[in-house]
């Protein structure tokens, strides 16, 4: 159960489509044990009906802020929240609560609200990149209202760019670990003065995250699996570890870009070296998590190519740089390169594999994770073994990217470089 499990959320649920994913939200929140109230708007109630979220909710659900007026339900509801969470947030909502519109049930109970809000925006591309939407949004972050998500993926238009839903279950990942830092005030205060004497307090911290894209034409390009979860809790590990600075190199990322974390946008293997480059001379530890192609098509047809008679296609491809291999030949003092080996060999021929590509990259740390159909990829646990140049292992975890996460920075802290550099 939550450290949080006795709070109050209020979930406000606007009218885009993907309200369905809504219900998967206040589950988890549920399972979590968590008492949840749900606030749709009517236009919510076109996509899921009322039965619904008071079937999964485990209250009544009203629309109308005239029902209960007598009994200032709207207020009530507003001052006893814990936390808010408007999923999907649209265009249209974002814009109300933005300027302060009060005119149904959800926007009047938002402004009673004095608890933290969490906004998970959903969609068309165009409609997120708009003017007016960038601007509500810029007002909501200066009031300090959390965003989680949109990301990018396929869109109900069928076209594809960021503006999707980011998935239930890391809006609830990403709401637990932000919600935590706001309840426990006196942990707070002791974590700030560990805080102080991290290794980390003025480190610039680079993780790269995701899985690199190689074009063969406009339309089509070879990747991988890597979805940037991985990446992506290890930069908000690294944050809360004490961190200056994080920066996190995302290629093509499947996930939302963790809070207080900077970024860098990249797509290919030959843009994330070009990235890496410029990020190195002002980097403390560099944590290479994105899962980088080994070769990419030998040529990039400037059309899509055109399906032929043959029943056969061939391919030329060229090896890409070995960005590993390049950083840890590169002088690097006072600095820490981890590297990570994704290998679907288990047991000891996966870790002696480990052991020889961290000597061959002359890497610092090498994390070495099994990775599968039903493992290691997407929102799946994770388990990794964390080596260092000697074979020696330093650690080890299983379950969730958050817990890896955390193991793995608290192993990079630990190393002597830092200790020394720290104490200087």
């Amino acid at each position: 159960m939550s450290q949080s499990a006795s709070a109050s959320v209020l979930v406000g649920v606007s009218g885009g489509i993907a309200a369905f994913k809504a219900v998967t939200v206040v589950r988890l929140l549920k399972k979590a044990g968590y008492d949840v109230y749900v606030v749709p708007t009517a236009n919510a109630l076109r996509m899921v009906g009322a039965a619904t979220w008071e079937a999964v909710s485990g209250h009544p659900v009203t629309v109308d802020p005239f029902t209960g007026a007598a009994d200032s339900l709207h207020v009530n509801l507003g001052k006893q929240a814990d936390a808010v969470i408007l999923v999907p947030a649209t265009a249209n909502l974002i814009g109300k609560i933005s300027n302060g519109i009060a005119d149904d049930m959800l926007t009047t109970t938002f402004l009673t609200a004095t608890c933290p809000v969490f906004i998970c925006p959903a969609m068309h591309t165009q409609m997120w990149q708009a003017p007016a939407v960038k601007e509500n949004v810029a007002k909501l972050r200066a009031r300090g209202y959390h965003f989680i998500g949109p990301v990018s993926g396929d869109l109900t238009s069928g076209d594809s760019g960021e503006g999707r839903l980011a998935e239930p279950e890391e809006i609830f990942a990403r709401f637990e670990s932000q919600f935590r830092s706001h309840t426990h005030s006196e942990t707070e205060a002791t974590n700030a003065d560990q805080l102080a004497d991290s290794p980390l307090r003025d480190k610039h911290v680079v993780v790269t995250a995701g899985g690199t894209r190689e074009p063969i034409d406009p339309v089509r390009f070879l990747s991988n699996r890597s979805s940037g979860r991985q990446g992506a809790a290890l930069a908000e590990a690294a944050l809360k570890a004490g961190a200056q600075k994080v920066t996190l190199v995302n290629v093509n990322m499947e996930v939302p870009l963790p809070e207080g974390v900077e970024e860098v946008k990249v797509s290919s293997t030959l843009e994330l070296e070009k990235a890496l480059d410029e990020l190195f001379d002002s980097l403390d530890v560099l944590i290479m998590c994105a899962a980088v192609s080994d070769y990419r098509p030998a040529v990039v047809s400037e059309e899509k190519l055109k399906k032929t008679a043959s029943d056969t296609f061939s391919l030329e491809l060229v090896k890409n740089p070995d960005l590993l291999a390049q950083l840890g030949a590169r002088p690097r003092e006072g600095k820490v390169l981890v590297g990570f080996a994704a290998e679907t060999a288990g047991g000891q021929a996966g870790l002696d594999f480990a052991k020889r590509k961290i000597q061959a990259k002359q890497a610092d740390l090498l994390v070495y994770n099994q990775v599968g159909n039903e493992q290691g990829f997407g929102d799946r646990p994770n388990q990794v073994q964390v080596i260092n140049r000697q074979g020696e292992i330093l650690g080890q975890a299983a379950g969730s990217k958050q817990l890896v996460a955390e193991k793995i920075i608290e192993i990079i802290i630990n190393q002597s470089i830092l200790k020394d550099a720290a104490s200087s």
